[in-house]
């Protein structure tokens, strides 16, 4: 028998999060550039995310073992949520940075639990993991895709909608 398919989608739901995160800033950086007024500080937005998700995933998976992995699992969703919700406030370009480590840490928490809650939850079941474990890097997979074509689509319509935009584009790129 196999995990139940909503199991592998409610958890990949969460692992994206990552992909979008890092993927959906791109769109934003000159603007956010621009806005803040120091593009100098534009590469740690993306770099303080990674690094703070290359620490921390194997420190959550430690934190996975000893405090359960779903309570894990919903903390990061909520580290992530009050990042999402703390970001558009924040005063200056250090604080924006802080934010999105911030978020790097709950995103990387997403992966080890939810690896964590398939394999018991198949162990409890006697069950396959195959199709669970398929189905989160499927949506890792579609995350990451899904951002390239959408930042190639917003690049193309900003050049036909808005060609006054262009050398603004090009000036910051």
């Amino acid at each position: 028998p196999e995990l139940p398919g909503r199991l592998g989608w409610a958890l990949g739901s969460g692992t994206i999060l990552q992909g979008f995160n890092s993927s959906i800033i791109a769109v934003a950086m000159v603007s956010i550039g621009v806005f803040y007024g120091n593009e100098s500080a534009l590469p740690w937005l993306v770099s303080g995310m990674y690094i703070a998700c290359a620490v921390a995933s194997p420190t959550a998976g430690r934190l996975v073992d000893l405090f359960g992995a779903r309570r894990l699992y919903l903390a990061g969703l909520g580290i992530v949520l009050a990042g999402s919700v703390l970001g558009p406030f924040a005063p200056g370009i250090g604080e924006l940075i802080a934010v999105r480590v911030l978020m790097g840490i709950g995103a990387s928490i997403h992966f080890p639990a939810a690896m964590a809650i398939i394999r018991r939850s198949a162990e409890d079941r006697d069950a396959s993991n195959r199709r669970a474990i398929g189905t989160i890097a499927l949506c890792g997979t579609t995350a990451l895709t899904l951002c390239i074509v959408l930042i190639s689509l917003s690049s193309v319509l900003v050049h036909l909608l808005y060609p006054a935009a262009e050398p603004l584009l090009v000036e910051y790129s």
